[in-house]
């Protein structure tokens, strides 16, 4: 709509790198933030949202982080809504160290464009 296209006139002014750069991580970072317990969802909604980014891999991103997420509250229970609980920072530790992996790989890293430059 009109508020959407004079958000997303404002923010490439201001930010030119960012919505490309959304678009192309966009899919994985809504599967990070859907995934992870205490990720900001709501952000990454409207951020979507204001980029134009594909509806396919969004829904394929959120649809798939759902079922993680839904997995792992129901695996690990009211330890994770505790907060700073060892299981809590475990568990997160684990997810981070599962995403942060693949950019021990220069390819990846060249691909999501956050090499060296």
């Amino acid at each position: 709509g009109l508020a959407g296209e004079g958000m997303r006139r404002k923010i490439k002014a201001r930010y030119p790198e960012m919505e490309a750069r959304i678009e192309r991580l966009g899919p994985w970072l809504v599967l990070l933030v859907m995934v992870y317990p205490g990720g900001p969802m709501t952000a990454v909604y409207w951020a979507s949202g204001l980029t134009k980014m594909a509806v396919g891999p969004y829904a394929l991103a959120l649809s798939s982080g759902g079922l993680v997420r839904a997995f792992i509250y129901s695996f690990f229970g009211s330890s994770l809504i505790e907060g700073m609980s060892d299981q809590f920072l475990l568990i997160s530790a684990g997810i981070l160290v599962v995403f942060l992996l693949p950019l021990c790989f220069s390819s990846v890293r060249e691909m999501l464009g956050i090499g060296r430059r």
